[in-house]
């Protein structure tokens, strides 16, 4: 499957508007499979646990007031 540059800078453009909106509302923008797949390689680390607890404690944290 051949990916074209349009369908690329689509993707970037798609990408920018989700991160700027997010910084907008103070919310983390959405993490494109790409980086996830990315840091998996790097780190070995492929359990979910580590995921989730990292989510949890983020989630937790977002709900702070501090």
């Amino acid at each position: 499957m051949d990916i074209s540059d349009g369908s690329l800078n689509r993707g970037a453009l798609i990408t920018a508007v989700g991160t700027g909106l997010a910084g907008i509302f103070g919310v983390a923008p959405a993490m494109p499979m790409a980086i996830s797949a990315g840091f998996i390689t790097v780190t070995g680390i492929a359990l979910r646990l580590p995921f989730m607890l990292a989510s949890a404690a983020v989630a937790v944290l977002g709900s702070s007031p501090f």
